[in-house]
């Protein structure tokens, strides 16, 4: 049985990816590159809690948590380190891109389409399985 607090971040990691992908298509590319990051960030303090039990506070503990999934998953055989940590420090790059707004369309494109399988496989790792 998943907590409440779990399902809570899962489902605001799926609202943050649908309305990144609304804010993408109504070309507002900064926008939709903010919500893909709380997309991900969201995904992970789900993961945290259902996991871990623990709650994570900020960008830097959200980030020593990736690390410490990346690992994990090596460990497991599940992903490759580079895959999943490279992927995290892209979408943390969509973060900075909404204050600076200086990354080019098709590297925010780009992004955007490698994130949803990896939120969907931190949503499913950590018990819950809508798709995003």
């Amino acid at each position: 049985m998943t907590s409440r607090q779990a399902q809570h971040y899962a489902e605001q990691s799926i609202i943050y990816a649908l309305n990144s992908g609304k804010a993408f298509s109504e070309k507002e590319y900064h926008k939709a590159g903010e919500f893909l990051w709380g997309s991900m960030a969201q995904a992970l303090k789900a993961h945290a809690y259902e996991k871990e039990g623990s709650r994570l506070y900020g960008h830097r503990n959200i980030r020593e948590y990736a690390t410490e999934l990346s690992a994990k998953w090596v460990l497991m055989k599940k992903m490759a380190k580079p895959v999943f940590y490279d992927f995290f420090l892209k979408a943390e790059t969509l973060h900075i891109n909404f204050y600076e707004t200086d990354q080019s369309l098709a590297i925010i494109e780009a992004i955007i389409l490698e994130a949803k399988p990896v939120i969907n496989e931190v949503l499913k790792d950590a018990g819950f399985y809508p798709r995003v």
